[in-house]
């Protein structure tokens, strides 16, 4: 039995028009979404500003810009004849400086996160795949056999049970709790 892809996946395409118009669509989407996030990384990671605008293949504007547009094309429309001002370097102080940097490392750790959370996800379609599988669907998760699990899977199923001890004992406290309060009353 042979693996065939019905999609291209993350393989590199030809930079070349795209021919069909419904394919041309969901590609303008899914490439405009990568194009802001690139745009976002320069302004956060190097303080650049950044403005662009496009249109999609049916004619509605999309931009993008950061600090402003307006401060953007006051840059870009100085008019031809006048020479352009003295341009200094511009220093950052270290107020903002500071401020960056904790920027940069929150994004970073959002980005890691953002990493594992997906590590997870496919990790918890992969048990719900096995499942599925084995013909276990009326079974719950924490019911899989542990037997063909690599380690990682172990490792996450494990969290996943202790994760749900510590819920079911925080609602059994709860519900002691409100029970006592009702009784006592």
């Amino acid at each position: 039995m042979t693996d065939q892809h019905k999609t291209r996946g993350k393989q590199k395409i030809a930079m070349k028009m795209i021919e069909k118009e419904e394919d041309r669509n969901p590609t303008f989407s899914k490439r405009k979404s990568g194009i802001y996030k690139i745009a976002n990384e320069l302004v956060t990671l190097c303080g650049a500003d950044v403005g662009f605008m496009t249109f999609s293949p049916k004619g509605k504007p999309f931009s993008f810009a950061e600090p402003s547009m307006e401060s953007i094309e006051k840059r870009l429309m100085i008019d031809v004849e006048k020479p352009p001002p003295n341009l200094k370097p511009t220093t950052i102080s270290d107020d903002h400086l500071s401020k960056l940097e904790g920027l940069n490392q929150y994004y970073t750790e959002l980005a890691n996160s953002l990493e594992a959370e997906k590590k997870n996800r496919k990790a918890i379609d992969k048990l719900v795949q096995k499942s599925t599988a084995t013909n276990m669907s009326d079974k719950g998760w924490w019911e899989t056999p542990v037997d063909n699990l690599s380690y990682e899977e172990l490792l996450r199923t494990n969290e996943s049970l202790e994760d749900l001890h510590q819920k079911l004992c925080n609602h059994i406290n709860g519900e002691r709790k409100t029970s006592n309060n009702t009784d006592a009353s």
